[in-house]
Parts: structure tokens; sequence; C-alpha cells
């Protein structure tokens, strides 16, 4: 752990994704609760989307839902393993749109959910494309993360409300680690 620029933010960042967390939230996800297995789905050890190009640089969103960051990220991921073209999202100043009348780049028609807690599951998930995920980013732990593995035995699996955009995974001396990335900026 070290300070960093969230050292002094209480909790904002967490209690505004998670008070935009609603049903609504995720639009890409589909109606109903039917969950997917990728029990077939053989993977390597380790796998990583930003050595392939298609994740794209960190970005600082300030004041906007993290959560349109996260499944922004998502899209331009998948976006990219489909056409080879990876293309971010419309500029944003000072948390403002300023975008009125661009074109799509791409079309999201559906989704699936991975069961909680199946890391098998969740891996195979990420190997065929980057995926959301959520944490506890209230933890002091996280919020003054730095660099390496991050691990809270304290953190709790039950209680989430952040979003990640999961983009690998491996293990490092016997510890298996999840890729994540944030937008929280590069610092």
């Amino acid at each position: 752990m070290a300070l960093n620029f969230l050292a002094d933010e209480v909790y904002e960042r967490a209690q505004i994704a998670s008070s935009k967390s609603t049903a609504d939230t995720l639009r890409f996800q589909p109606a109903s609760d039917k969950t997917v297995s990728f029990i077939d789905t053989l993977v390597p050890d380790s796998w990583d989307w930003r050595t392939k190009g298609a994740v794209t640089p960190v970005r600082e969103y300030g004041p906007l839902d993290a959560y349109s960051y996260a499944a922004g990220g998502c899209v331009e991921s998948f976006n990219f393993i489909k056409t080879q073209d990876l293309v971010t999202d419309y500029p944003l100043i000072y948390g403002h749109c300023y975008n009125r009348s661009c074109d799509a780049v791409a079309k999201v028609s559906g989704g699936q959910k991975v069961p909680i807690g199946d890391e098998e599951t969740i891996k195979s998930a990420v190997y065929l494309t980057p995926v959301l995920a959520e944490v506890d980013a209230t933890r002091s732990s996280f919020k003054l993360y730095q660099d390496g593995i991050y691990s809270d035995p304290q953190c709790p699996n039950s209680s989430v409300n952040y979003p990640l955009q999961v983009v690998g995974y491996g293990s490092l001396n016997g510890m298996d680690y999840w890729i994540c990335r944030n937008n929280w900026g590069v610092n």
C-alpha cells in the first residue's frame, strides 16, 4: 500500500458506483438470470488481453459513472476481438459528453452471466473476451493499492459496489490473480 490521490477520499467513488447499480445499469445483460457454462473451453494457464491489443489505455473517469466506463471498455475490447479495430470511446472533458452526432462503431445485442464465485468459468469467459466484474472498493487497502497482486483477506466477497474490467489472469509463485483494468487514472 502507498499514499496516492485517493488516500483522502472517504468512499465517494464506491458510493457513486453502488448508488447507480440498478437493474437497468448493465443494459447489455439478458433479461433472464440464465447463466452460461464455459466448461468445454480449453484455456491456457495465463492470458492477457492487453498484450493482444484489445484493451484501451486507462482513463480517469472523474465524476462519471464507473459502470459506463467498465462496460464501455468491455464493448471496445469485444469489438476489437471481432474486427481487429480498437476504437476508443468518445472524448470527455471534465466529465461532460461533447459527442452529439457520432455513428455507432459497435453493437451489443446480448450478454451472458457467469456463476458467481466459479473461477474456472470466469477464467474461461475472460479467455474469450474481457468481462465486467464487481469488487468491494470501500476497503482502504483497495484505495491505497500501489502495485503487485492485490490481496486483502478481510475483503468480503458478499459486498460488491464497484465495476472493473477483467482483462486477463495468471499465477505468480503459486498465487492466482486476475488482471483488472480500473479507471481511477494511471497514477
